[in-house]
């Protein structure tokens, strides 16, 4: 099978994505998005090529390796999303629940894809060890390896690509039972954001910390959050919803917003630089005056 060239960037939050949340006054720009630098707290306009990407992220290690490459896998995701947005907007998404299995596998792509997917899988394949099995006795209680080694850096990487694509081949089963609405905001000046993390997962328990786990997924009061466009905004939980779309309550936007900056890890995606989203114990972000 062959492979792409090698090294690339890798998008993992696709481009075509990205575009969604770029202001319509901003088309034409080089640099059209506004992107809030959480390390160095300040504005900063950036091109969808430039953000959300990893040198040979899904390269393996072996150009002999004979296995799907992501670009395949994930090509009619990429290629779909776009479109199905643009066409949602059209009708001030009024249509979605026609398109809303493919929402779900796009949001299983982000999440298998992403570079939190990538260390979790590391991290759950750390102590293992890799070697040919010699001999099985009659029991199977005992079992003989030859050369076994701690895997490598590149094994681990290797394995992890398959992983993803198994994981993301398997569907979504974790959303099957949640009821889905779409909230919205047609001020650009007022948007719905995003980040390099856009699966966003808010634990409604006070005191919550730890990592997201199936039973805090089952969890009624736990609601999922993927941005589609600045927008609008699908918010999935077990509990069913009064409507199918509605737009944003001013408190729940602004809240959102919040969280998904205090948890993106570097930076979160905007139309338009908003002065009022601060960090937690940070001076207002400066905006970078360089056009």
């Amino acid at each position: 099978m062959p492979q792409p060239p090698r090294n690339r960037k890798d998008h993992y939050v696709p481009q075509g994505y990205l575009k969604g949340f770029i202001d319509p006054a901003r088309v034409a720009n080089d640099r059209p998005l506004w992107c809030l630098n959480k390390p160095r707290n300040i504005w900063e306009r950036k091109s969808t090529k430039q953000i959300c990407h990893v040198v040979g992220m899904y390269d393996f290690s072996n150009d002999a390796i004979d296995a799907e490459h992501a670009d395949v896998t994930f090509k009619s995701m990429e290629d779909g999303f776009p479109t199905i947005r643009d066409q949602l907007r059209e009708v001030n998404f009024g249509s979605w629940r026609h398109d809303l299995p493919f929402l779900r596998s796009y949001m299983e792509m982000i999440r298998v894809r992403s570079p939190l997917y990538f260390e979790e899988q590391g991290q759950a394949v750390a102590d293992s060890f890799l070697g040919r099995v010699v001999t099985v006795d009659e029991g199977g209680r005992k079992i003989v390896y030859d050369n076994s080694h701690p895997l490598t850096e590149d094994e681990v990487h290797d394995h992890t690509l398959v992983t993803m694509r198994e994981e993301f081949r398997k569907g979504s089963p974790w959303m099957e039972d949640f009821h889905w609405q779409i909230r919205t905001t047609f001020d650009s000046r007022n948007p719905v954001i995003t980040s390099e993390s856009p699966l966003f997962v808010k634990i409604n328990r006070p005191g919550f910390h730890g990592p997201i786990t199936d039973e805090a997924l089952r969890d009624p009061a736990t609601e999922v959050y993927f941005p589609l466009c600045w927008e609008a905004c699908l918010v999935g939980r077990l509990a069913p919803f009064e409507a199918d779309v509605r737009p944003f309550a001013q408190t729940d936007l602004d809240e959102l917003r919040h969280m998904m900056a205090e948890m993106a890890p570097e930076f979160v995606v905007a139309p338009q630089v908003l002065h009022g989203l601060l960090l937690d114990g940070r001076p207002a972000p400066r905006v970078a005056t360089r056009k």
